[in-house]
Formats: structure tokens, C-alpha cells, sequence
């Protein structure tokens, strides 16, 4: 059973009947043994105080039933709110999983004589226009004193095109530095060469007075030197390859197109690359093939840095370079997804 009573300090709880004799409002209802927790919820509002129940059958939590109503009921505005089983000799043994207490308030009313006036409206507005006068004149007078600082903050901000657009161009600028870096190697891997040419002809001119074991030697010389013209045909191959990828950069990076045509610049510069990796592979190839060259014993003519050593170091920078742009490239696409 449920039982609502009033006390206002003073009164003795009937322990003996249950409060049976004091009771303001009451239902009966089973809660023991049920398979979810029994809920109540108490509501006092205007003077009203309302009891609902869920005995706990149902497993929604909002599934209330009204179990009694006691009107004109006076609580006090200060208070304490608590739980006990303690009614009678023995206490029960309940477990409380859960106490929560919220207020109920009416909508404020705005007073009409707290309301400002018209005469004090118009009095707030001037001084308000007085005070922004005299902000843009000291504003003017800031910039005459001060015309490099920038006053507005549009220059802080960018609109999503202008951002994807220096993602671009930055993008661009690293390309072209590392086609410069390339081109200034192919360029000492073309001197090497062309100082290897010189000194096999050097060598050639010196045959007759060579040694038996300088004419042993001499063979892997004559084709070493027989393979110059192909290296150095592929090296400006190279070179010319590495120019015009250099001028397509060049071209693209003071540009201001969109996207889909940066897009088509890049994949042209890839394209060019791997014509380059193509030729290096096919170089190293042709001179792996050859026989291997031996360092001549005359200190004047020795040369230890074989061709094949230096093009398959700039083979890997080539592919390295080649791996860092595909990269970027995907970096900077997985990027856009967020503009």
C-alpha cells in the first residue's frame, strides 16, 4: 500500500495503525517480485500533489499510472528530500537505484514598467551614433598615421579556392626544385662522361707504348670507349626530357587554372619522368651486358668510378623522386576531401 501523508514538523507518525489514521491519499499496488524495478514519480505543482506509479511489469520507462491526487496541499518552500524504509519495527530491505528532483516554474512575465521608455531609447540610440562617430574618425585617423598596418580582416581569411590553389602551386614549386636538382646531376653525369670519352682517346694514342699487361687491358678499353657515344645519346636524351619537364612546371606555376588542369600538368610531368627512368634502366642494362672495365695500372690514366656506378645512384634518386611525387599527389587528393 501507498500511503501519502502531510506533517508539518509537529505531527507523530502512527506507527501502530501505519500512518493508516493520517493518511491524506493512498493505493494499493504489488511491487515485490517484479522483473524491473518499481518506479514513482511525485509531482506538486499549484498546490496539487500527484503520485504516479509503474509497478514495474513493463519494461518502458515511462509507462506511469496515477495512483492517488491530494489537493490543496501546503508544503513548505524550504525542505529536505529523502528515502527510508524505516515504518515500523523491522525495517525492509530495498535497494534505491535511483533519486532525481527537478523544479517546475511558469513562464516569466517581463514587467511593462521595466521596459525602457522612448525618451530613453532615443537617448541610447544618439549616444550610441555619437560614439560610432567618433570611432571611425579616430579609425581614419589611425590609418593616415599608420598606412602599412591593415585595418580590415579580410586579408586573414581565403576562400576554399584560393587555399586548393596555393596547395597547387606549392605543390608545383617543390616539382620544379627537384627537376632543377635533377637536370644539374644529368648535367655532371654528362661532363664525367665526356672527361671518360677524352681519356679513352687519350689511352688509344698511348696503345704502342703500353705493356703486355696494358694490351690485355686494352679491349675492355676499346669497348668501353665504343659504348661513349651511346651513354652520352642517352644523357641528352635525358637532359632534353629533364628541360621539358622543367618548362612545364615553369609554365604551370604563375597560372591560375583549376584543378583538373594542374591535375593533367602533373600527370604529363609523371609521364615525362618515367620515359626518363625507362631510358636509366636501359642504360644500366646495355652496360651490365658489356664486359667489366679494368682500372689501367698507369696512375696517369686511372679512373676508378666506373659509368654503370654513377647511372645506377642517379637511377635510385630518379625512383625515389618518382615515389615522392605519386605521394604528394595522393596526400593532396586525400586532402581536398576536406575543402
Amino acid at each position: 500500500m501507498i500511503l501519502v501523508v502531510g506533517n508539518n514538523g509537529k505531527l507523530i507518525y502512527d506507527h501502530s495503525n501505519d500512518g493508516a489514521s493520517q493518511t491524506l491519499g493512498s493505493c494499493i499496488r504489488n511491487f515485490r517480485n517484479t522483473p524491473h524495478p518499481f518506479r514513482a514519480r511525485i509531482t506538486y505543482y499549484k498546490r496539487t500533489l500527484k503520485v504516479y506509479v509503474n509497478s514495474g511489469f513493463s519494461p518502458e520507462d515511462d509507462f506511469y499510472e496515477l495512483c492517488t491526487e491530494v489537493k490543496d496541499m501546503i508544503i513548505p518552500p524550504l525542505g529536505f528530500f529523502g528515502v527510508s524504509a524505516a515504518t515500523g519495527g523491522l525495517a525492509d530491505d530495498h535497494d534505491v537505484l535511483s533519486f532525481l528532483t527537478f523544479s517546475l516554474s511558469e513562464a516569466i512575465k517581463e514587467d511593462p514598467d521595466g521596459q525602457i521608455s522612448d525618451s530613453e531609447k532615443g537617448k541610447f540610440e544618439k549616444e550610441f551614433e555619437h560614439f560610432q562617430k567618433e570611432f571611425e574618425k579616430q579609425k581614419e585617423e589611425f590609418q593616415k598615421e599608420h598606412p602599412s598596418v591593415p585595418t580590415t580582416g579580410e586579408e586573414l581569411f581565403e576562400s576554399e579556392s584560393q587555399r586548393e590553389l596555393d596547395m597547387v602551386l606549392q605543390g608545383q614549386r617543390r616539382v620544379l626544385e627537384a627537376l632543377n636538382l635533377f637536370l644539374k646531376r644529368l648535367m655532371m653525369v654528362s661532363e664525367e662522361q665526356k672527361r671518360n670519352s677524352d681519356l679513352m682517346n687519350h689511352t688509344g694514342r698511348n696503345e704502342s707504348k703500353t705493356t703486355v699487361r696494358g694490351e690485355k687491358a686494352a679491349r675492355p678499353l676499346n669497348d668501353l670507349h665504343n659504348g661513349q657515344p651511346e651513354v652520352l645519346q642517352k644523357l641528352q636524351e635525358m637532359r632534353a626530357y629533364m628541360l621539358k619537364v622543367a618548362s612545364k612546371a615553369k609554365e604551370f606555376y604563375p597560372s591560375t587554372g583549376t584543378v583538373t588542369d594542374s591535375q593533367s600538368s602533373i600527370k604529363e610531368i609523371k609521364e615525362n619522368i618515367d620515359k626518363m627512368k625507362r631510358g636509366l634502366q636501359s642504360l644500366v642494362k646495355n652496360m651490365d651486358r658489356g664486359q667489366k672495365v679494368i682500372c689501367p695500372l698507369d696512375p696517369m690514366t686511372a679512373s676508378c668510378v666506373s659509368s654503370s656506378s654513377v647511372l645506377f645512384v642517379l637511377l635510385i634518386e630518379v625512383m625515389c623522386a618518382v615515389g615522392y611525387i605519386v605521394y604528394r599527389n595522393k596526400k593532396r587528393e586525400g586532402t581536398k576531401k576536406f575543402f
